[in-house]
């Protein structure tokens, strides 16, 4: 039986590694991990200008807020993170969501960033992709290029019709800023031609750059177009090792496509005992597919 069911997996190998990285956010829409809530200080030019004393040294709780009420926003989006991520604190999302908004309306470009991201998620506030439209441009034309990052995922994969061309801008921009999580989504647009014709090599050059950068992501798609032969010619070993790296940098993501990819099936020498393997550490990180992949296997 177990052979039986290897052999059918191969022959859908392919298949199911393209809807993997679709799963994984490779295909366009990004993963979880570029929230962009966790961006918690403002790069030194999102400053805002401040002329009383800095808050006290002490970094309590109780010290955020007697700042936060005398005014100093970068306190209040800290508390507000505090209750988001359940730093020190149990989770409250309508007060972090309350105090975000009170560091974004004194002008906070990274307070307006955290409250964009928790007013497109609906994260203790009704969703309003709207507005949190506008606070990520705010942002991004603060030069918080991690907010026009957010901004482009917004436009690609939320905001319907999608707005890929304009989301394509924006992924370079913050790409060549550095913010490498943009590169990766750059890729998947040249990769998928939402924004006009398809370009592999443009495609491939963003994830390799990604993935030279230690991006797990960028090797998960570099992996695949090695593996398939997309832009470049197939090299089913290079592919191997790219999704070997892409599962080191991120367990969650890149194991479940490793796993997958360990099926057989495009030059790949079948593995079932490694992919159950990595499918077990993914699906002990979180990721979704890889449990039901297991449960499969266990029927």
């Amino acid at each position: 039986m177990v052979g039986e069911r290897q052999r059918h997996r191969g022959a859908r190998t392919v298949r199911a590694l393209a809807a993997a990285l679709t799963a994984l956010g490779c295909g366009g829409a990004l993963p979880s991990s570029a929230a962009p809530a966790r961006v918690s200080t403002p790069r030194p030019a999102a400053q805002p200008e401040v002329t009383a004393q800095p808050p006290p040294a002490d970094r309590s709780l109780a010290s955020y807020e007697r700042a936060c009420e005398l005014g100093f926003a970068a306190s209040c989006n800290q508390l507000g993170l505090k209750y988001l991520e359940a730093q020190g604190v149990e989770m409250d999302l309508p007060r972090a969501a309350a105090f975000l908004r009170t560091s974004c309306e004194a002008k906070l470009v990274v307070g307006c960033f955290n409250y964009g991201y928790v007013l497109q998620e609906g994260l203790g506030v009704e969703a309003d992709p709207a507005e949190a439209r506008r606070l990520y441009d705010f942002a991004c034309q603060s030069q918080l290029m991690e907010a026009c990052n957010a901004l482009g995922v917004l436009l690609n994969d939320v905001i319907v019709p999608p707005e890929s061309a304009r989301a394509l801008e924006l992924f370079e921009s913050a790409c060549e800023a550095g913010v490498l999580v943009a590169c990766a989504s750059a890729g998947a647009i040249y990769r998928s031609g939402a924004a006009g014709a398809i370009d592999q090599a443009r495609a491939l050059q963003r994830f390799r750059s990604s993935c030279e950068k230690d991006l797990g992501v960028g090797c998960m798609n570099l992996a695949h177009m090695l593996l398939t032969g997309e832009g470049i010619t197939a090299d089913p070993d290079e592919a191997l090792a790219l999704y070997r790296k892409g599962c080191e940098l991120d367990v969650k993501l890149g194991c479940y496509a490793y796993a997958i990819a360990l099926s057989g099936g495009q030059g790949i020498t079948p593995d079932p005992e490694r992919a159950h393997e990595l499918l077990e550490r993914s699906c002990d990180a979180g990721q979704v597919e890889a449990c039901t992949e297991l449960h499969e296997d266990d029927d």
